[in-house]
This record gives C-alpha cells, structure tokens and sequence, in this order.
C-alpha cells in the first residue's frame, strides 16, 4: 500500500512539473500612447484579463507597457492588437479609432499647436480638481 502511495505521489510532482515547465512564459515591453494614470488603470485591468497573461505594468512616465504571458497562449501581435482596441497606439500600430475617441480628454495625445509646440488636450473633464496626472485643472 505505501508502494502505491509512493508511485501516485512521484505521478502527481511529474505531472505537476510538466505543466509548469511547457508554460513558456514571456515577458514584452509595448510602447503606448498612454499619458496619465486613468490611461494606467484602464490598460493595466483590461491587458490583464487577456487569455495568458500574468502581469501587466504600466509605466506612465515612459509610456512603457510591460506584460508577462504564456506564449502558449497569446502572442505580442494579440496584445498590441488589444492595446490598439483600448484607444491607445502600441508599437507603431495606430489606435482603434472609436476606441480612440471614447476616451477621456486625459488620454487622449496631445495636440500639436503651431505656435508653441505640444500642448495638453486638456483636463479629464473632472468638475473637481483632478486627482490623477492628467494635467487638468478640474475644470
């Protein structure tokens, strides 16, 4: 009987190391247009929910969207393409534009004035002072 238990227990600790170890994981670093920390909440919750995917980190202040997945599962082209239909560009690939349009004056890039370079598109549309780094001013 502690023969049986024995070879059940060495089954069960290969099969449970097979699976972990055909998990390939991969980690890709995409480069958003996200601009402040509502576009850091929304990417980070949504990219999370993507089939493989383990972690998500946004880096506002670099635009740097960093994840960590199971190439079994989805690929870099499936995430960008799911940035893409948040309303944020990834990699070169252009935002979704409904997508694009939906979101927050905050978020959105900013648009280039002639006469003085870049300039914000503006607050989040907050009737408080804002609470997030969007560079509104709670109008």
């Amino acid at each position: 009987m502690k023969t049986i238990k024995s070879i059940l227990a060495v089954m069960l600790v290969l099969v449970a190391f097979a699976t972990v170890s055909a998990q390939k994981m991969q980690t890709v670093t995409i480069l958003t247009s996200a601009q402040c920390d509502m576009c850091e909440e929304k990417l980070e919750k949504n990219i999370a929910f993507e089939k493989g995917v383990s972690s998500v980190d946004l880096d506002v202040q670099s635009k740097k969207l960093t994840v960590t997945f199971n190439s079994n599962k989805t690929n870099v082209e499936s995430l960008r393409k799911a940035v893409t239909m948040l309303g944020y560009d990834a990699d070169g690939m252009v935002a979704n534009s409904e997508a694009y349009s939906k979101l927050p004056d905050c978020c959105k890039k900013p648009v280039k004035s002639s006469n003085s370079g870049a300039k914000s598109s503006g607050g989040c549309g907050s009737k408080r002072p804002c609470s997030h780094s969007c560079g509104g001013s709670g109008k």
